[in-house]
Order: C-alpha cells, then structure tokens, then sequence
C-alpha cells in the first residue's frame, strides 16, 4: 500500500491551498461536531484523499467558512491549527470571485 501523503489540498480560483494532514484531521473533526450539516463535506474530504485537490461548491465553502468561524471564537485564531485560517480567508475569497459578491470581511484576530 502506498505511503499516504502528509498534505491535503482545497482548490479554489486563486490556487490550490495545502493543509497538513494533522490539520485536516482536525478540522473533520470539528466539522463533526459543527452545528453544521457538514458529513457530505467530511465524505467529499475523505473522498479526495491526498491524490488532488478537494473542489467544493460555494454553499460547502460557506459551511467549511462558518464552522471554521464558530472554531474560532472558541480558540481565537491564533489557537486555530496552521493552515486553518489561511484556508478559511481563501475561501471567503473564492466564494466573492465564484458568486461575485464583494468579500463579506472577516475577523483579524
């Protein structure tokens, strides 16, 4: 069996952003147990694997965005796992350049 790889990676209009596996793993998780209803993107997260680049619809982007948000108020976001912020903004970005809204701002915490 091959070796898995150490990155997972969301695509978006902007590129492609990376997140470790640790990271991943722990964003399913709180994916879980968001108030969301996220286990179609956990299973589209498992699904892709490590082997391309998960490509999610602005509706799944904008549910990943708000469990990220809830994460955050918990943890700040400097609490956050690395990557995790980095993937939430890139999100907010995607969902402004895919449904051509302005960017809804986000927290600078």
């Amino acid at each position: 069996m091959p070796e898995r790889l150490d990155w997972a990676r969301v695509a978006t209009t902007r590129g492609d952003i990376e997140l470790s596996w640790s990271s991943r793993d722990a964003l399913l998780e709180e994916l879980r147990s968001s108030k969301a209803e996220s286990s179609k993107i956990v299973a589209a997260f498992k699904g892709v694997g490590a082997s391309r680049a998960l490509e999610l619809d602005p509706a799944d982007e904008q549910e990943v965005v708000d469990a990220i948000d809830e994460w955050m108020r918990r943890v700040q976001a400097d609490g956050l796992p690395a990557g995790i912020w980095v993937l939430r903004n890139g999100l907010i970005d995607d969902i402004a350049d895919r449904v051509g809204r302005p960017d809804p701002g986000f927290f600078t915490g």
